[in-house]
């Protein structure tokens, strides 16, 4: 099955051409064509140092040889939101981003002194980790990659209470914001998982979303 990546430029006219993409990826020993980005993305987690690393790399060529298609569309993007930040009398382009979160500037400069003051743990996470990969350093593709192995899965139901429990242990408004977007979206907003179904699941927006642009669930590997 083919899924080829597409970006339209900005200002096309109807029916013209997209710009196209897709990878050939070696994997579980077949070669596989594959949409670059969510495909490659996905592999960061892989149990395999060598899957891992052909993935990166392969990645940071893509982008390389897309550049210019997606150069143009954020171009176009970018664009659109300076035009009407200046045309809504916004101080910069934080602003608008700022009044989507809900916060204010002060909140944002918390988080990010508080993400500075992580960083020297952060660091000696990665440097432990790396230790226990067998590596000096940790490569880029390896920021992901399990450590140790896990063999249990979740129901659709085991994990949205694992998510509810453990939002309400620390905020209960949060708690019941994720408790409110499952009743209103029911089990999930693209479809029902299948009463027998076991995988392992984040729920990764809390938002409704039409089934047309609802990538909210995400089918994680019990290997991370």
């Amino acid at each position: 099955m083919s899924f080829p990546f597409q970006a339209a430029l900005p200002g096309q006219p109807a029916g013209h051409p997209h710009v196209s993409k897709e990878v050939q990826f070696e994997l579980d020993g077949k070669v596989q064509t594959l949409p670059p980005l969510p495909a490659l993305i996905n592999l960061r987690s892989h149990p395999s140092a060598d899957v891992r690393e052909r993935a990166y790399k392969l990645e940071m060529a893509t982008f390389e040889e897309m550049k210019e298609a997606l150069a143009a569309c954020l171009n176009g993007v970018k664009g659109e939101v300076n035009t009407l930040d200046r045309k809504r009398g916004r101080e910069d382009c934080l602003h608008s981003s700022l009044d989507m979160a809900r916060i204010d500037r002060a909140t944002l400069e918390a988080m990010i002194e508080a993400i500075k003051d992580a960083l020297p743990m952060f660091r000696d996470y990665f440097r432990a980790k790396a230790k226990l990969l067998g590596t000096e350093k940790l490569p880029w593709w390896s920021l992901f990659a399990p450590v140790g192995s896990v063999d249990k899965t979740y129901t659709f139901e085991e994990a949205k209470d694992l998510i509810l429990s453990n939002f309400a242990s620390f905020s209960q408004e949060m708690a019941d914001f994720a408790q409110n977007a499952f009743e209103k979206t029911g089990s999930t907003p693209c479809s029902a998982p299948p009463a027998n179904a076991a995988a392992p699941i984040v729920w990764k927006s809390m938002a409704p979303r039409k089934a047309a642009s609802c990538p909210t669930l995400t089918a994680l590997s019990t290997r991370s």
